[in-house]
This record gives structure tokens, C-alpha cells and sequence, in this order.
């Protein structure tokens, strides 16, 4: 029998927020996912309206699946080859992946184990991928465009989500605001 993990949780607390950046930070803007968490760690001083904790890793691993089953909603935080500049923001939809190896599984297939395997039905997920622009070189530094992006990313996230109460209104606006902005972001629909 699995027990609810959140049953004893007192709904009136602020939300937990994980944000779990990955990637390579010895392939120049593959490290966008760590240095973005290393800036959140870096302002962990500033008053927050959510409960923040920051992970990093080189890549998504089942064992993840446990790790995010303790939030309500994780930001997983990538650099992205195909997103317009500065970012982009989706919605993950738990999808159950056979095909990964236990060198690579998508933000999907750690949500749907998360759910399946650790009553995490409630745990909302999103992917800030945040454009990348040199991949090819192995050097601890990011791009000019991927520094500039990297910046508009954790302002964003700074002034839109962490700042303000962290509730579905309150998430709703800023991602359609943000979404007015930057044209950039789409929720995916479950295929």
C-alpha cells in the first residue's frame, strides 16, 4: 500500500519548488542547466514567497523519479539547441519511456515514475530550456548569447515566480504574460 506523501502536509504552507538544473558545464553552454541553479543558490539570501531547493546533475537518471516525488512542482532547467532566444518554458507531460538507457531519460518519463511508482500525482513539472549557442568546445564557460540568455532566465524566474505567492492564478499569469513576451513557450498536449 502506498501512503500519500502529502497527507499530513499542512495545505496552508508555501509551496516547494525544486529546481533541478542539468547538463555538462565542461561543453561551454551545455552548462546552462548547473549555472542556473548555481545563480538561484547565489540569491538564496532574498525573501521568497516559495520554498526553494536546488539540484544539479549531468543527466536525468530513474533514480530522480524519487528525488522530484517530494515537491509540488519542479523546474527542470536544460539548455536548449531549438528554442528562440532568450528561453523557453513547457509544460512536462508524464510519458512512460522504454526506450531509455540509464544514460538518458527525458523529464517525462522521470514524471510518469515519479507518479506510478511514488504517489506524486500532484507534482506539477515544467522544463525552462535556455538557448544555447556553442556546444562544439570543451570549456567551463558559456557563450555571450548563452550569458545574456542565462540572465533573462533567472530574472524571469526571479520576478515571476519567486517573488510572488506561487499558486496556479498566480503561475497561469506569469507564464501567459511571459508567454506574450517572448512568443516562445507552448504546453505540449498529451499524445
Amino acid at each position: 500500500m502506498t501512503t500519500d506523501r502529502r497527507s499530513s502536509r499542512d495545505m496552508t504552507q508555501r509551496c516547494n519548488v525544486l529546481v533541478f538544473g542539468f547538463g555538462n558545464p565542461g561543453r561551454c553552454d551545455d552548462g546552462l542547466g548547473p549555472a542556473f541553479v548555481e545563480r538561484v543558490r547565489a540569491s538564496s539570501d532574498a525573501p521568497r514567497a516559495v520554498v526553494i531547493e536546488t539540484y544539479s546533475e549531468y543527466q536525468l537518471q530513474v533514480e530522480d523519479a524519487d528525488l522530484i516525488s517530494r515537491y509540488d512542482v519542479v523546474v527542470f532547467v536544460d539548455a536548449s539547441v531549438s528554442c528562440a532566444d532568450p528561453f523557453e518554458l513547457t509544460t512536462v507531460v508524464p510519458r512512460e519511456d522504454h526506450s531509455f538507457t540509464t544514460h538518458s531519460v527525458s523529464p517525462g518519463a522521470v514524471l510518469a515514475m515519479a507518479r506510478g511508482y511514488f504517489n506524486a500525482d500532484d507534482t506539477q513539472a515544467f522544463v525552462l530550456g535556455i538557448r544555447g549557442h556553442e556546444f562544439d568546445r570543451f570549456e567551463e564557460a558559456l557563450s555571450e548569447q548563452a550569458q545574456s540568455n542565462l540572465d533573462a532566465a533567472v530574472t524571469w524566474f526571479e520576478k515571476q515566480i519567486v517573488r510572488p505567492v506561487f499558486d496556479a492564478e498566480t503561475f497561469d499569469r506569469a507564464y501567459g504574460e511571459m508567454k506574450d513576451r517572448v512568443g516562445c513557450m507552448h504546453t505540449p498536449q498529451p499524445s
